[in-house]
């Protein structure tokens, strides 16, 4: 019948049948290889959602997604299926929201100059800051400053009381000769102190503080075993799992040098809501580099960081520290640009603390 009609009528009419053929994929994507009634993703989606199958996560199974990333760009087009999706409940999907870009350029400068900026500025003034394991410590080079650092501020904290009165639960993972400073300073004002380190050869704690309990560990984004030439092997856990593990509901300070390990750690945890049960987050973030398992071109990566600092200020934290490495290569990225180090320690209050569950 087509080849019967004049020409533009049979244009139109192909267009016509491509929008509706297009209207009815696109319907069919979103009613039934979106979301499904087990709340798992298909593992196909268009361009504005980008679905990672973890292949041993929750659901147990290849194809079925475990996380979601949804880029807010997108949100504001009513077209997009990142904006149908907006606001349905995701059920067991963890999902992280990508800032917008820094600019329409998309340029890694722009990225850069807003993560740095950000990282850089203090959100909550915190009167009383402690240098904890400053004075333990014997090596700290010339001109350094002491990147780990604890607020005893009961107004910032939101304590009735004086802070260091309260019960407290620590957790410190990377435990180098810094970190076993921190930790000891901590356990002496204390502090139960729980350190993790898989280059531990036992975990027996003779000779050592009573109130620190060493775990041959490390915090992960999941749960694995690993093996290492000189330290054989030892189990990676996520936070969520260390916590059940101990028998804690929350952690009062959590310390953690990741070695680039932190990004993907810090997309768990403010993705499945652990960070919520950490009252303050001391952590020291890499950027010489893109860290593990993150990938894309350079204004990606800076964005992905950016995005995942803002999910967590969106679960209350607020940034009270931040210590520039000085004594470290100056690198962003692999190069000498922006001024910037290639580490920065960060420490956050959690502001939506509720101190009421106790250990």
């Amino acid at each position: 019948m087509l080849a019967r009609l004049p020409r533009s009528t049979s244009r139109r009419t192909l267009a016509l049948l491509k929008v509706i053929l297009v209207s009815f994929v696109a319907l069919m994507l979103l009613a039934n290889r979106f979301v499904v009634e087990d709340g798992n993703f298909d593992v196909d989606p268009p361009n504005d959602i980008i679905v990672v199958d973890l292949g041993n996560g929750k659901h147990g199974g290849k194809g079925l997604a475990d996380f979601m990333y949804i880029d807010t760009d997108e949100l504001r087009k009513p077209q997009s299926i990142a904006h149908q999706l907006a606001g349905r409940e995701l059920k067991s999907i963890e999902t992280l929201t990508l800032q917008p870009w820094a600019s329409l350029t998309r340029s890694l400068e722009d990225e850069a100059n807003r993560f740095l900026n950000y990282i850089n500025t203090i959100q909550v003034k915190c009167s009383d800051i402690r240098n904890i394991g400053k004075d333990v410590f014997q090596n700290i080079p010339r001109n350094s400053s002491w990147p780990w650092k604890v607020c005893y501020d009961n107004t910032a904290l939101k304590h009735p009381g004086r802070w260091e009165d309260m019960q407290c639960l620590a957790y410190s993972f990377g435990t180098k000769s810094i970190g076993r400073a921190f930790d000891v300073e901590l356990s002496k004002l204390g502090c139960d102190v729980h350190s993790f380190d898989p280059s531990l050869k036992t975990t027996d704690n003779t000779g050592a503080d009573s109130n620190i309990q060493v775990h041959r560990m490390s915090l992960d984004w999941k749960d694995t075993t690993m093996r290492g030439l000189r330290d054989g092997t030892w189990r990676t856990r996520r936070l969520i799992g260390i916590i059940n593990d101990l028998g804690h509901r929350q952690v009062d300070i959590l310390r953690a040098d990741l070695a680039s390990s932190e990004w993907k750690v810090l997309e768990n945890i403010v993705t499945d809501g652990t960070v919520q049960r950490v009252h303050q987050l001391l952590i020291k973030i890499y950027i010489h580099w893109s860290g593990f398992e993150v990938t894309g071109s350079e204004a990606d990566i800076v964005r992905y960081w950016y995005s995942i600092l803002r999910q967590l200020e969106n679960n209350g934290f607020q940034l009270y520290s931040v210590t520039k490495d000085n004594k470290s290569p100056q690198r962003f990225l692999g190069k000498r640009r922006f001024n910037a180090s290639c580490c920065y320690t960060l420490c956050w209050i959690n502001k939506h603390w509720n101190s009421v569950l106790q250990t």
